[in-house]
């Protein structure tokens, strides 16, 4: 009975823990922080020569999420960046596939020039000099999972550390 007991509260606490557990990647020299699940790759923040660009992926690369940064570069501009060979092609989003957050940013969905199976989301906001550029990808039904249950929490948990 005791191994039973033990047993159930080793799988509550590691269901718990591998579920519900977030860390908080602060990146200086962009001036943002924000959260992603415990459990993913963390790529580090990597100097281009006109922008900055961090890569984060799932367990299993299933889903992807690429942040550029540049104080020379719009958003409009960083789109055009390749991401390792890869080309976001945007597609009109209706007004529910944008969102506004605190800081005014706005989305647009579409895939990979080279990867039609991928399901691309862009985020881009503007804070100070700084243009910020987001895409998140992923196949259909992980990035519809992942938007479902983890998506918010890392939007929302985008933050400035010059306010």
């Amino acid at each position: 009975m005791q191994k039973i007991i033990l047993a159930c509260l080793l799988f509550f606490s590691t269901s718990g823990l591998y579920g519900q557990s977030w860390m908080l990647l602060r990146q200086e020299p962009i001036q943002l922080a924000y959260k992603i699940p415990y459990n993913w790759f963390v790529g580090g923040l990597e100097k281009q020569p006109d922008y900055w660009r961090s890569l984060n992926t799932a367990p299993k690369g299933d889903i992807n999420f690429l942040l550029l940064c540049s104080e020379e570069l719009r958003a409009e501009e960083l789109e055009q960046k390749a991401v390792w060979n890869y080309h976001f092609e945007g597609q009109d989003s209706s007004a529910a596939d944008s969102l506004q957050g605190e800081f005014g940013l706005w989305q647009k969905r579409g895939h990979w020039r080279e990867d039609r199976l991928e399901i691309v989301r862009s985020w881009a906001w503007k804070k100070g000099k700084r243009h910020y550029l987001l895409y998140i990808w992923g196949r259909e039904d992980k990035m519809k999972a992942f938007a479902h249950k983890k998506l918010p929490k890392v939007l929302a948990s985008i933050s400035f550390l010059d306010d």
